[in-house]
């Protein structure tokens, strides 16, 4: 890791960001993005007296905004420097992640009930679905409760490409961390369709368990087929961790993908979860995304987000 860029707005999320970047890759450099004014609502050009107020209240905080990433560089002992933004924060990352200059972004990342909720969050999805480079969102890191750099990692796989570019990413960056692949087997009851139940008759109870009964068979080489696939999934994990010298952990766990995941991150104190994402159109997103969003909006540890590049998402359209 050579270069990190930060997003900075002087919040509590971003402040966490802040401290996850540096504590986590202390030998970096570091490009810290901060914002000129709150809600970027300036006044109108015709407006002068209002449009030169503003700027004089927007100027002392953005001074106060860099003593606070000053003091912060000082604490932590790194090679950093400022940029304003004056353009809006997601515009900005977006912008400055695909020139090349760096290898990581690090941003504050808000929960739906928060109050900031509108503002922050928005720059949240935007940069994550739209920056090719690894995204960590940074909620907290209160109470130590999380360590950094990270002691526990997390890795969701599903057989996907995207799932071993974030398994890659954690063996690559957190070498002597205890690295855990977990694939979640979604209940049986999502896959009823593949058991062509339309002529089933489930009316009572008694007519459920008769029909069970019936098909247990099917029932069975069913949850099986589940089983087996799960295990090929971690089995490649496995295989593809140990080939860059990781002794990888798996789990296989039947539930729910989000809430099993969240789960698994508080059971197991886990630092950071790493994910990979796809950039599709907003209705791929919507079958292909949820569970990564969902992670993302909901985890109480830090995330990061691989999101494929366009060469990635071409070449699987073509095959």
């Amino acid at each position: 890791m050579t270069a990190v860029l930060v997003a900075f707005d002087g919040s509590d999320q971003s402040k966490a960001a802040l401290e996850y970047a540096f504590r986590t890759f202390p030998d970096a450099d570091f490009t810290v993005l901060y914002t000129l004014d709150d809600d970027h609502s300036q006044p109108g050009l015709s407006n002068v007296k209002a449009m030169l107020k503003w700027l004089k209240s927007s100027e002392g905080r953005a001074e106060l905004l860099y003593d606070t990433f000053m003091t912060a560089t000082e604490k932590w002992d790194v090679s950093a420097t400022a940029e304003l933004v004056m353009d809006g924060l997601a515009k900005a990352v977006v912008k400055r992640a695909e020139t090349g200059e760096f290898d990581q972004v690090v941003i504050g990342n808000y929960s739906r009930s928060e109050r900031q909720l509108g503002r922050f969050t928005t720059v949240t999805e935007r940069i994550t679905r739209r920056v090719s480079l690894p995204v960590t969102a940074v909620r907290s890191l209160q109470n130590g409760q999380f360590a950094t750099p990270p002691e526990t990692v997390l890795v969701p796989m599903n057989g996907s490409e995207q799932g071993n570019k974030a398994l890659d990413y954690a063996c690559s960056n957190f070498p002597t961390a205890d690295i855990t692949a977990l694939n979640v087997v979604e209940p049986l009851s999502v896959y009823f369709d593949d058991l062509d139940m339309e002529e089933w008759k489930t009316e009572t109870i008694e007519e459920w368990e008769t029909e069970i009964e019936t098909h247990r068979s099917e029932i069975e080489s069913l949850s099986q087929t589940l089983q087996n696939q799960s295990k090929s999934v971690l089995e490649r994990a496995t295989a593809r961790a140990e080939n860059q010298g990781i002794d990888l952990a798996t789990v296989s766990v039947t539930g729910k993908p989000t809430e099993t995941i969240l789960s698994h991150v508080t059971d197991a104190s886990i630092d950071l979860v790493c994910m990979g994402r796809h950039s599709r159109s907003r209705v791929e997103q919507f079958i292909l995304g949820s569970v990564t969003e969902s992670v993302l909006k909901n985890c109480p540890a830090p995330v990061t987000t691989l999101r494929e590049r366009p060469d990635d998402e071409l070449r699987e359209r073509s095959n």
